[in-house]
């Protein structure tokens, strides 16, 4: 999943959104997805025996911005009521 693949990223949070409604009592205080690293040269057995995944690029989509706001927004939502 690229940095530009918006139905890639819609349908993986549709995969998340449904996956979440199988746990009706599951009430997160949010959900987020971010993008991760991958680094073929890294794999481990049995990963590292699947040729497509060997000759894939590096590549690293993570938005730390994006992840500290998230982050810091998430802290705000658990302080307890009488602090906020």
């Amino acid at each position: 999943m690229g940095a530009g693949d918006e139905k890639e990223w819609e349908g993986a949070r549709a995969q998340l959104d449904k996956e979440l409604a199988r746990y009706p009592w599951l009430t997160p205080v949010a959900a987020a997805m971010f993008g991760g690293r991958f680094d073929p040269a890294a794999l481990r057995f049995p990963y590292s025996l699947i040729p497509a995944l060997r000759q894939m690029p590096a590549s690293d989509l993570r938005d730390w911005a994006a992840i500290r706001a998230w982050a810091g927004d998430l802290a705000a939502q658990l302080q307890p009521a009488s602090t906020r």
